[in-house]
């Protein structure tokens, strides 16, 4: 999603219809190229980058269009500020996807299970997914150990079953993740962490997210500038940071920096 800087109009790129021929789906890079036309059509302006998870990988490869258009004299816009949440630009993530995506039910039963114990069978997908809905996440600071330990194992159970059965098990999904996720068109060849060093990258990080690395991001980004914009949200997962008011509260003070 893209804010030309100081305008109320918003421009969402990654709604992309998916019914009819399959095979029409944009890849990430022929998403970007296209908002990079657009926005060469408006010599001069500002934009800020907003994105989360897939989006991040448009967001990645736009800042590398843009780059390069600007480069070559062929556009005087500029990407002011970014703010990408549960990235998955900075590392590969191939192995992941392609273990999740060839995942039997037995595989799922069996993370299931070691998500068990005697005492506390893993809930349903169902009753995960009422709870995380229904009930504002707690702050960490208002949790004892034994009740952040909770969030974190419903946080954990929710993503299994989420990513098992809508994200690698639905036929639309699948073909845009062999299609579109391929590394060399959006993984960041260092103008991300550029713009992180120059505080002009807001990071937001969930610590059990299980589709990214996300502990490992906290600390290279985090060691990249003392005073890098990593926010860090402790046991929730991914997506989580679409349900927090912080998380908007935080966005809303660094890109009205």
């Amino acid at each position: 999603m893209l804010d030309v800087t100081r305008c109320p109009r918003w421009l969402m790129v990654t709604r992309v219809p998916v019914r009819g021929d399959l095979a029409k789906i944009p890849t990430v890079r022929q998403i970007s190229a296209a908002v990079a036309a657009y926005l060469a059509e408006r010599p001069g302006i500002q934009v800020d980058i907003l994105a989360h998870s897939f989006g991040t990988a448009v967001a990645s490869a736009l800042v590398r269009e843009m780059e390069a258009r600007k480069a070559c004299d062929l556009t005087s816009v500029t990407v002011r500020r970014t703010v990408l949440m549960d990235p998955m630009c900075f590392l590969p993530g191939i192995s992941k996807q392609a273990q999740l995506l060839r995942r039997t039910p037995h595989d799922v039963a069996m993370e299931l299970l070691a998500e068990s114990n005697g005492l506390s069978v893993a809930p349903t997908m169902w009753e995960v997914l009422r709870s995380i809905v229904n009930k504002p996440e707690p702050f960490i600071d208002k949790l004892g150990q034994e009740a952040a330990a909770a969030e974190r194992r419903k946080w954990i159970i929710f993503q299994i079953y989420f990513f098992n059965y809508f994200i690698f098990r639905d036929l639309v999904y699948c073909w845009v993740n062999s299609r579109a996720l391929h590394g060399p068109e959006y993984l960041d060849r260092g103008l991300l962490r550029q713009m992180n060093r120059q505080n002009r990258l807001l990071t937001i990080l969930a610590e059990t997210d299980t589709m990214i690395p996300a502990a490992q991001l906290h600390k290279e980004l985090s060691q990249d500038c003392e005073s890098a914009g990593v926010m860090w949200l402790h046991t929730v997962g991914h997506g989580a940071c679409q349900q927090r008011q912080d998380v908007v509260d935080r966005i809303q003070s660094f890109l009205m920096a």
